[in-house]
């Protein structure tokens, strides 16, 4: 199929069928979608280090994450007491809350949590709802990929953005473009 951003089939069940009440944005609309279709990917070769499929590749990806989440936390609480309020501190706070801001903002779109943070862009976090962020933000994506197949993370998927405009990708390239964001 051809990629369509924007609006959905016609469908007078569309919108009772994008997800489950209280998954809605600030004007009350849902936000997320369903499953819609499947692309012809090409199967993933068998290799050592994948050996089952698209799905053990996103797993492996966000273990490395969670691996750096940790490091990250490592670094930040190595800081002394007197260095927690430079410019530097706060910026790196800042970012590192963005990063789970942006995680817990796709559970949010793709249907795995009700709640989408209140900024993609937090600013003043303090170290320890910094940890609780990431620790939540960890435990549901663990859930959520826990719960996938290897035909969902194939097939389409479709949420409301911001500015309720309607967007539709497969859930292997949000996959890839997520954890590839997540890297730099």
């Amino acid at each position: 199929g051809t990629r369509r951003a924007g609006r959905p089939p016609s469908n007078p069940a569309f919108g009772a069928a994008i997800g489950p009440a209280g998954v809605l944005n600030r004007r009350g609309a849902p936000r997320w979608g369903r499953v819609l279709s499947l692309r012809a990917y090409p199967a993933l070769m068998a290799t050592p280090t994948e050996p089952n499929g698209y799905l053990a590749r996103f797993r492996r990806w966000y273990d490395y994450e969670r691996d750096c989440n940790a490091k990250v936390m490592a670094m930040l609480e190595s800081v002394p007491a007197g260095g927690r309020s430079s410019e530097a501190f706060v910026r790196a706070l800042d970012k590192a809350a963005h990063v789970q801001a942006a995680r817990l903002m796709w559970l949010h779109r793709l249907g795995a949590c009700a709640e989408g943070p209140e900024s993609l862009f937090p600013e003043g976090a303090s170290l320890g709802d910094l940890a609780a962020m990431t620790a939540g933000a960890e435990r549901n994506w663990v859930a959520y990929l826990g719960s996938l197949t290897e035909a969902d993370v194939l097939a389409d998927v479709e949420w409301i953005g911001v500015e309720d405009k309607r967007y539709r990708h497969p859930l292997i390239d949000l996959l890839t473009q997520l954890f590839g964001h997540a890297w730099y």
